[in-house]
């Protein structure tokens, strides 16, 4: 277990009611945070694009290509409702808590990464 996980399991045993979002609860109920969020992601997003050595090109989506990210948006959609918290959760509460759904969902987590990574490939490339 590394730092964050004893980090975790400290504040868990000593507050209870601790969550890590809950210090966001607060700006979300500000009527305009939800647009200032999604206007910084996006801007956030070309401006990063932009510095990289290709820049960004905005251009039409194909129906197939909608088709495939509708789809996997509500698959992740699905998935969010079945593993509420996602994954800040499963593993600085769920896992030091000791809960067997958390392990579960986890591990099926991982294997899912593993054989999309088997079936498809990786474009990750390293950082040095």
């Amino acid at each position: 277990m590394g730092a964050v996980g004893i980090t975790s399991s400290v504040l868990a045993i000593l507050v209870p009611g601790f969550s890590l979002t809950a210090s966001l609860g607060p700006i979300a109920s500000i009527p305009v945070a939800g647009a200032v969020v999604s206007f910084s992601m996006f801007g956030g997003s070309l401006v990063s694009a932009r510095l990289r050595k290709r820049g960004s090109m905005l251009k039409r989506p194909t129906v197939k290509t909608m088709f495939k990210r509708t789809l996997a948006g509500i698959l992740m959609g699905l998935g969010a409702l079945l593993i509420p918290g996602g994954n800040d959760t499963l593993l600085l509460i769920g896992l030091p808590a000791g809960a067997w759904q958390a392990a579960l969902a986890y591990g099926l987590f991982v294997a899912t990464l593993a054989a999309l990574i088997v079936r498809l490939g990786s474009i990750a490339k390293a950082w040095t």
